[in-house]
C-alpha cells in the first residue's frame, strides 16, 4: 500500500500500552445485548475481542459455529487459555472455586498444576509468574476489576450506610431501587467521592491506562460516570443482574445466576464446544486486513474504536466492511469517545439504529454511553 494504509494496520495503543498484565479479568459488556444484536446462528463464524473470555464463551453458547478470540495482549490470551483448560478438565464445582467465584476447599495452585499441561508454553510462563493471582482467584486479578474492588473496600463504606448495597440488590422493583438510591446513596459526599474516583486522573492511575484516554474529549469524566452510575441504579433492574452484583459487592451472590460459563447448566455443554474457539494474539487491524474475505460473518469489537483516532477508526470500519460476509454484523460499544462509521460509508455498513437503541436501553451494565450494530452490505 502506498497511501499510508500500512500505518493504519498497526494498533496505536499496542505501541503505547503495556501488554504484559491482565487489565480485565471479567467482561463488562452485557452478553444478552451482544448475542441478540449479532443474531447469532449455527452458520456464524464470529470474530471477537478476547478480553477475559466471558463473551467469547457466551457467543459459543448462543450457537456460533466458531469463535476466533483475538487480543493484542498475551496476558489476556493467557487468561482465556486458563479458563478453557479449566472447563476441559475440571468438574463444575472445582472450576468455579478455582476461578474465585466460590470458596475453594483445595488450594488453587494445586488445581492449577492439574491443568497446567493444557496451556501453551507462553501461557504456562505467564501463570507460573503470577501465582498470587491464581491463589486469589483469577476473576479478581484484572487491573480494572481491582479498581472496582478498591472503591468498594476502601471508600464506599464511609459514604453509604451499612447494608445499602444489599438493599439495592434485594429491591423488588425499579421504584424501590430509586427510593433506596435517593434516600441512602445520593448524598453530596458520595457524589464528590465518585466524581473523584471515576475522574480522569484516578482512572488513568488505577483503573485503565493513560493511553486509553488519549481521544477522550469530555472535560468532566467523573461527572459523566456519576450520571451513568445513577442511571444503572435507578433505571436498570438490578434483580438477577450479576454485573451490578459485582459492582456493588465485589463478588457474585449465586454463580448459577452469574456469567453464563459458570452456570452448571452450561458447563457440560461447554466441554464439548470449547474446541471451536481459536485464540489469536495479534493486533486486530493487521489480522482482519490479512484474512480472506468472508472468513467471519459477525464481529464483537468491544470498545476498540475508543482507542483509535477518527481517521484510524474510519479505516478500520472500511476494512471490516470489505472482509466480513455480506449481511454480516458488527457490534461495539462507545464508552467516552463517540465512534461510528461516517455517513459516506452507510451504503457499505448500514447502522441498525432502532435495534441498537432498543438493546442499549436493556443493557445491564451502566458504563457505556451507547451500543452500536452495523450490517455489512456489498456494493
Amino acid at each position: 500500500m502506498s497511501d499510508g494504509s500500512d500505518e493504519m494496520l498497526r494498533s496505536e495503543i499496542a505501541q503505547t500500552m503495556a501488554l504484559d498484565m491482565i487489565r480485565y479479568s471479567q467482561v463488562w459488556e452485557d452478553h444478552r445485548v451482544l448475542c441478540e444484536g449479532l443474531a447469532i446462528g449455527p452458520e456464524d463464524d464470529v470474530l471477537s475481542i478476547a478480553s477475559s473470555g466471558c463473551n467469547v464463551l457466551a457467543l459459543l453458547l448462543a450457537g456460533a459455529r466458531s469463535v476466533t478470540a483475538i487480543d493484542m495482549s498475551p496476558a489476556q490470551i493467557a487468561l482465556v487459555e486458563l479458563k478453557l483448560a479449566g472447563i476441559r478438565l475440571l468438574s463444575h464445582d472445582i472450576f468455579v472455586a478455582f476461578m474465585g467465584a466460590t470458596q475453594s476447599t483445595t488450594a488453587r495452585l494445586d488445581i492449577y498444576e492439574q491443568i497446567r499441561h493444557q496451556l501453551s508454553f507462553q501461557a504456562q510462563q505467564f501463570w507460573d509468574a503470577h501465582a498470587d493471582d491464581i491463589d486469589n482467584g483469577v476473576i479478581h486479578c484484572g487491573r480494572f476489576d481491582k479498581y472496582l474492588r478498591l472503591f468498594l473496600e476502601q471508600y464506599l463504606p464511609d459514604a453509604w450506610p451499612q447494608g445499602t448495597q444489599q438493599r439495592l440488590l434485594d429491591a423488588d422493583s425499579i421504584a424501590e431501587q430509586r427510593r433506596v438510591y435517593e434516600t441512602e446513596c445520593d448524598t453530596q459526599e458520595f457524589r464528590q467521592l465518585l466524581r473523584w474516583f471515576a475522574g480522569r486522573e484516578m482512572i488513568a492511575s488505577s483503573g485503565r491506562d493513560l493511553a486509553q484516554l488519549k481521544y477522550v474529549g469530555l472535560e468532566d469524566v467523573g461527572e459523566h460516570f456519576l450520571q451513568r452510575f445513577r442511571h444503572g441504579l435507578v433505571n436498570i433492574a438490578i434483580a438477577g443482574n450479576y454485573y451490578m452484583e459485582y459492582n456493588l459487592l465485589g463478588r457474585y451472590r449465586d454463580v448459577e445466576r452469574g456469567p453464563l460459563y459458570m452456570r452448571s447448566a452450561n458447563f457440560e455443554r461447554l466441554k464439548g464446544l470449547v474446541d471451536n474457539i481459536h485464540l489469536v494474539t495479534e493486533e486486530l487491524e493487521r489480522y482482519v486486513a490479512n484474512r480472506p474475505v468472508g472468513s467471519f460473518s459477525k464481529a464483537n469489537l468491544s470498545d476498540v474504536f475508543e482507542y483509535m483516532s477518527d481517521t484510524a477508526s474510519q479505516h478500520m470500519f472500511a476494512v471490516l466492511a470489505e472482509r466480513l460476509r455480506d449481511g454480516g454484523r458488527l457490534a461495539y460499544w462507545n464508552l467516552l469517545v463517540p465512534r461510528t462509521p461516517p455517513s459516506s460509508m452507510h451504503h457499505r455498513l448500514k447502522p441498525l439504529r432502532e435495534t441498537s437503541e432498543r438493546l442499549h436501553a436493556l443493557d445491564r451494565t451502566w458504563f457505556y454511553r451507547s451500543f452500536h450494530l452495523d450490517e455489512v452490505q456489498r456494493l
